[in-house]
């Protein structure tokens, strides 16, 4: 025990086995438990401790009606009495223990992202059928509040430069025209050739998952002022200062001349008050014109 060398000094196992070691070994490290009692022997335990051993019955008995708890014989026997009990102990805990089926159901437990539900629907185990299911309206509002929200963007598994770098490319491809407010957040907008009005929205990267990400479109309307300029917040706002685009053209210079019905540009020198401002309604379908850009900049990254 007193060596040097590990690989010379003695083990465990060498010490348990010493004759020192098991001489006069004190009495509590085998303590009387009622279980053990030898009145009443268990003959499955018995039977099995026969089978592990190749011993004969009397051989075990004689051990077990001895009382010497060294004996292999008796250790191996309560050995497996302590087995069983502790399974049978452990069953009972967990039936004990274990949730309602209403509980997969309760409304105030924990749910994923709404983000992170659609590609684990396939993989998720059935979940199982409870009486509650009998009662059509019941069930029918259940499946609707577990619909997962739909998403309008794209996702990817890029790295985030990788992926803003591309939608650059393509919206420089298509002619619009953006803002940089972050490097994951972009302001576009795009010039209607019928009705030279902007249709504008705003792109936004958001990170779903260690290795997923998320690049949300979302519409900008006019009728909605950004209070705070310079956020990452996609809020809808009609200021078009400080666009980039593709090409050099005389109407970003003559933005700020224009009159409040073509455009917000004022807002750049100086703020507005929505709730005194009156707005005229722009001509067209904004909401139609916001999904033909989404689309046209899904089918360039698409390609």
């Amino acid at each position: 025990m007193l060596l040097v060398d590990p690989m010379k000094r003695a083990t465990i196992k060498d010490i348990r086995e010493h004759e020192w070691f098991k001489q006069d070994l004190p009495k509590y490290l085998f303590p009387e438990d009622p279980a053990y009692s030898t009145n009443m022997i268990d003959d499955e335990a018995l039977k099995e401790v026969c089978e592990k051993f190749e011993c004969a019955e009397e051989e075990v008995l004689s051990s077990l009606y001895s009382r010497n708890h060294q004996d292999p014989l008796v250790v191996a026997y309560h050995l497996i009495i302590d087995n069983r009990r502790i399974m049978n102990e452990a069953k009972d805990f967990y039936l004990a223990t274990s949730p309602p089926d209403s509980f997969i159901d309760d409304p105030h437990v924990s749910r994923p992202h709404p983000e992170r539900v659609p590609f684990l629907v396939a993989e998720a185990p059935r979940q199982r059928h409870t009486l509650d299911e009998l009662n059509p309206q019941k069930s029918k509002h259940q499946q609707g509040v577990r619909r997962a929200k739909w998403h309008l963007g794209i996702r990817s598994q890029s790295r985030p430069n990788d992926i803003m770098a591309e939608v650059c490319r393509a919206m420089k491809q298509l002619d619009y025209e953006w803002k940089v407010v972050n490097p994951y957040y972009l302001r576009v907008r795009r010039k209607n050739p019928v009705t030279s009005m902007h249709t504008k929205m705003s792109l936004q990267l958001y990170q779903v998952d260690s290795r997923t990400y998320l690049l949300d479109f979302r519409s900008i309307d006019d009728e909605v002022t950004e209070t705070k300029s310079g956020t990452a917040t996609p809020l809808r706002s009609g200021s078009m200062g400080n666009y980039r685009s593709c090409q050099k053209n005389d109407s970003d210079v003559d933005l700020q001349g224009k009159s409040l019905e073509e455009s917000l540009a004022s807002s750049a020198t100086s703020s507005l008050d929505s709730s005194t401002t009156d707005l005229v309604a722009r001509p067209g379908s904004h909401t139609i014109e916001f999904f033909e850009m989404c689309a046209n900049l899904i089918k360039i990254l698409a390609r």
